[in-house]
Order: C-alpha cells, then structure tokens, then sequence
C-alpha cells in the first residue's frame, strides 16, 4: 500500500521552487547581459537614432521613446529582480533549515558497525547514557541532550532484542513491515488547518481554471492571425478589395478599413470627437492650399475608429501638429496616432505578400513607396527634399522665385553651388543648416556599376534557362540629378576565354569582401515616425509592359562600399530581345530609387554551334572599340 504524506520541513518544496526558478533565471540573465554588453560596446552613432537636432528633439518629446521609468519598470528586469531576490531568500532558508530529519539507523546513532558484538553495544550504551543523561547536562543543553539520550536508548534497545533487530534488518524498521510513503514538495504549514482550503482554491484556479484558459486562448489568438501576425478577417478583406490598378490613395483607404484599428484605436467620450472634426478641418485646409485636393470622410458607413485611424494618419502625413491641445488631450492624440502609424506600417506587409502572390508590379511599387511616405512623414507627391530637417515648402517657392529653378530633391540640393545653397539656406539659423548639411550627406547613397544577365557555363543566353541578374552596388554620390536612373544595358556577350566560371565569380565576390570592410549603417533619419528605421533595399526584376513582377524583391541591408550580388530566375522560354526593369528601392527614404531598363537576347537552344559563334562575333566590337560602361551610361 502507498501512503502519501507532506514533508514535514518543506525542503523538497523550497528545492523544487530554487531549480524552476534558477532553470529560468540563469539564461535570460545571461541573455541580458549579454545584450547589455553589445549594446554597451556598440559605437553611439551605429546603436542611436539619426542624431540630427531634429529627431532628438522629437525623439525625447515622445512619452513612450527611452524614458528612464519605461527602462527600469520593463517586466523582464522586473522578473529578473524579484527573481533573484527570491532565490537569495531561498538559499537563506534552506542554509539555515535543520536537516536532521532522514532514515533511522540505530547503528549511525551509537556510532557503530552492524557487525559489533553484543558485549561492545552494552559497554558504548552506558558510556554513552551517562554522556547524554539529561541530568548531567550543562545549562542551556538540557533539550539537546535529553533529545540525544532518548535516541541512544531507542537504539540500544532495538539492537539488544532479537525480534525488534530482526524486524530492522528485515524490513528496515523496529516494527515490520510499514506502508510505503512518498513525500510530496509542499511544507505543512500549507495544508493543515485554515490554509488547507486556501491553498485547495488556489491550486483548482491555477491549474483547473487559468492553464486551460491560456491554452485556450492561445489557440484561439494563433488561429486568428496570419504568420505576419495580421488578423485573417483583414487578410481575407485586403484579397478582395485590393485591385490591380491601385493607386496610393485607394491603398490608403484598403488599409483605414483593417479590423486591427477597431481593437486598438477608439474614440472614448463626446470631446474627443469634437477634437477629430477640429483635425479634420485643419486636413481639408492643408490639402487645398498645397495640391486643391479635396478631403473628403465618409462618416455614415465607417466605424469610429476606422474615421480616427483616417484622421490621424493624414494629419501625421501632412506632419500637423496639435499645440492648441490641452496636455492631456495631446497626449492621448500623439498617442493614438502613433498607433495608428505602426499598425499602418505593419499591415503594408500584408498587402505586399498579395502583391507578390499575385505578381503585380505596380501595387508592390506603390506599397514600397507609401512605407518610404510613412517613414517619413511626407504626403503622397510632394517633394522628397522635405525629408531633409527644418527644409519647408516656403524655402522652396522662395529659392524658385529668386533663381527661377525648382529644387524637389536631394540630389538636386547637394548639385548645388555653394552660393546658390547657401541662397537656397538662407532663412534658417546656423544650427539648422548644419542638421539639413549632415542628413542631406548621410543619407545612404547607392549607384549601379554594373548590370548583366549571366548563365553558368555558356556563353550565350538559351531559352528556358536559368538566369542570374548580376548587379554590382557601390556606395557613393548619385551620378546625375534625376532620381531615378534610367539608362539602357544590354547582357554583355564575353568571349569564352574571358568568361569567368562559377568557382571564379564566388572567389572575386570573396576577394571584393576581404579587401573593403562591411560598415554598418546607423539608424535612419525619421524624427517623426514612432519606430527607429535601419535603411534597407528592396532588389527585384520586373516587365513594366505587363505590369509583372519576374523575381519576388530581395532584401538588402548593410551595404559594403561594394556589394555584388546575383539574382537567380527562369528565362523567357521563347528567343528574342526583352526589355526588363531591375528595381532598387529604399524602404527609408523617398527619391532614392533606381529604376533601370536592362536588355535581355535569348537564343535558340537548337541553334548550332556556328551560328551561335556568328552571331556573337557580330554582335562584339573591335578590340579598339570595346570600352567599359561607365556610371553615367548606367545611371
């Protein structure tokens, strides 16, 4: 028969509670550390936010971005904390605990063998009960004698009779046979008496009530939201509301209907709606003073959040700000509507895998653009050069009544002159100029130095096969003003003898790697977006004819001084010279893109060997008249 029963002294319990809570705590301190480390050793400018006077300032007006309360009450140093404390306790207590409960050996209490003769046992008991005896003891040891005396007679006495020391040695207790018992991890104190149903109550809630409704709950939460973590409803909505021919307006207004801003943005009380119609006749005004655009809301067939999601994320893109407010009342709006813009950033996601599900060209370019417009906080159409701090749309009218030339990007602002810079400058303080000088010089900066179609081991391009775009990137000044590059590159037709092997183009990707270090990039220049932004790069092949994307956009991030890369994907199955575009597109920064027409020959593969060396020959210039391309045919 098995009996269970409590452990007297808890010390399974306080062992069990010290190993979970050293099993959870030593990694993620380690991790923490770990983190405080790297975070510690990175340079500030690399870690940091654009350190530009404008986004700092923005940066520390925000009440949620690296406020000291945030920082020391995050829960995970909470849980790290009050972890540790609690594990210093427990050491305490079971350093200090008395472990002299454990099995009764009568030959361990008298200090012997089993093999000790019965004359030695009488001879050790009375020397030791005249030791121990309750009567010879020092004041102050009366207890831990008397306790030590009763144990040694119990011992003699087990071991002087034959039938008790035969139960022992039998059975290993003086009495027989006894049930089995098997302590369970939980001190008495818990179970008996008045804490017995408390502790009844709280175990029937912790693991009858709360494990199943977590399970529940996250099955429920797993199944309602998508891999990128966007509810199925808005998923399923954005599949068919989402048409080909989408401009950015009509995406804007896919994503103001997503059921997200329904849980996470809601219009609380009566002056809170009279605050919105205020920042909807501030919209409407912004919009027909600089585009004659009318803003327009439908407030009978929306929900109230879907018009307050609306209506802060045009008021962010037209970069309003609410200092008639109250405190409270701008809080809560600056609040909300970062919000707002996260969310917005997120679901662009979703509506991108669409995209590229369906291969639309134009819709993955105009997703693209509206993430470098939110990053930015720049409405839809207007100049890319406001992206450069305390830059205005008055600066822009004055310099081009003065100079009769219109500056609307950032390539066109550092063409210019020093005089004429300076001119264009001119009503902004010295500080200001600096931070306008700094963003417009740090912004990334990419240009294409090479661009060819390539397959592995032949020489000439064959229908059906499999083709790698090789583009090489270098960092630098953008060649020209125009921010979208536009040249024309065929595939370049190289004799056998020059045409590198795969081995050869791996080894000169390798030595390109060693020779010029990898630096990374700091954080983007975005003091009005809510989230810190690294610059990256989409990299994709489409048929603007067809409005079809030929290879899904790859993401580049960390870009050396020179990065090559190669972009697998199946040829046109048919001979013939294609006209394709290559994309390069920032997804920080607007105007930064490249946009590149790239020709492609394809060859018969039934076609003999000679006419393929006729035609390449051709097609190939003389030695004399063979030149490489240079960055300004590339764009």
């Amino acid at each position: 028969m098995i009996k269970y029963t409590y452990d007297e002294h808890g010390f399974a319990f306080y062992y069990f509670i010290l190993s979970t809570l050293l099993l959870c705590l030593v990694p993620a301190t380690i991790i923490a550390l770990s983190d405080a480390w790297k975070n510690k050793q990175q340079p500030p400018i690399e870690h940091h936010s654009c350190a530009c006077r404008l986004c700092q300032q923005f940066r520390s007006n925000h009440d949620d971005y690296n406020s000291a309360i945030k920082k020391v009450l995050h829960p995970k140093k909470i849980f790290l904390v009050m972890g540790w404390i609690v594990v210093g306790l427990l050491l305490h207590q079971v350093s200090h605990a008395d472990a002299s409960h454990g099995i009764w050996n009568p030959y361990e209490i008298l200090g012997i063998h089993e093999d000790t003769p019965m004359v030695d046992i009488k001879h050790l008991y009375k020397k030791l009960s005249l030791t121990y005896h309750p009567d010879k003891a020092q004041p102050g040891s009366a207890e831990e004698h008397k306790k030590r005396f009763m144990d040694i007679t119990a011992a003699y006495k087990v071991l002087t009779d034959h039938h008790t020391r035969k139960n022992y040695e039998t059975y290993g207790h003086p009495d027989g046979p006894r049930p089995f018992s098997m302590g369970i991890a939980l001190p008495k104190i818990l179970v008996e008496g008045s804490n017995r149903t408390i502790v009844l109550g709280l175990y029937g809630l912790v693991f009858g009530l709360g494990l199943p409704l977590c399970i529940i709950r996250w099955w429920f939460q797993s199944r309602r939201l998508t891999k990128d973590k966007i509810l199925h409803v808005t998923m399923s909505m954005f599949v068919k509301e989402l048409k080909e021919d989408m401009d950015l307006k009509a995406i804007l207004e896919i994503i103001f209907a997503a059921k997200e801003f329904e849980e996470t943005v809601h219009i609380e009380s009566q002056h809170e709606l009279e605050i919105l119609e205020m920042i909807d006749t501030q919209i409407a005004e912004q919009l027909d003073h600089r585009s004659a655009e009318k803003y327009s809301k439908d407030t009978e067939n929306e929900s109230p959040s879907h018009r307050k999601a609306r209506t802060l994320l045009y008021a962010y893109l037209l970069r309003l700000d609410f200092n008639q407010l109250e405190a409270s009342d701008y809080r809560t709006i600056r609040k909300d509507q970062r919000e707002v813009v996260k969310k917005t950033i997120h679901l662009l996601r979703g509506l991108s895998e669409i995209a590229k599900t369906k291969q639309w060209l134009k819709i993955m370019v105009h997703l693209m653009e509206m993430k470098q417009y939110l990053i930015q906080a720049i409405y839809p159409g207007e100049p890319p050069i406001l992206q450069l701090p305390h830059i205005t749309a008055h600066m822009l009218s004055r310099y081009q009544l003065i100079r009769n030339e219109h500056i609307t990007t950032i390539q066109q602002f550092l063409g210019l002159s020093e005089s004429d810079r300076q001119l264009f400058l001119e009503p902004l303080t010295e500080h200001e100029r600096e931070d306008a000088m700094h963003v417009a010089e740090t912004i990334p900066k990419l240009c294409v130095s090479k661009a060819a179609f390539k397959v592995s081991g032949e020489d000439v391009i064959a229908a059906g096969s499999i083709i790698h775009l090789i583009l090489q990137l270098r960092k630098g000044q953008f060649v020209g003003i125009d921010p979208v590059a536009k040249a024309v590159v065929e595939e370049k037709a190289v004799e056998p003898s020059e045409e590198n092997s795969d081995e050869e183009e791996m080894l000169d990707i390798i030595e390109v790697s060693k020779k010029i270090p990898t630096s990374k990039l700091p954080y983007g220049h975005s003091p009005y977006c809510p989230i810190d932004k690294k610059p990256k790069w989409w990299v994709f092949l489409g048929d603007p004819k067809v409005d079809r994307m030929l290879v899904h956009p790859r993401i580049l991030t960390d870009i050396s001084d020179v990065e090559k890369i190669s972009i697998p994907f199946a040829g046109p199955p048919h001979p013939g010279t294609y006209t394709f575009s290559f994309f390069l597109k920032s997804d920080t920064y607007c105007g930064m893109d490249i946009i590149q027409d790239i020709k492609l020959t394809v060859r018969d593969p039934n076609e003999t060997e000679d006419d393929k060396n006729e035609k390449l020959s051709e097609r190939r210039p003389s030695v004399t008249e063979r030149k490489p391309a240079s960055l300004e045919d590339l764009g």
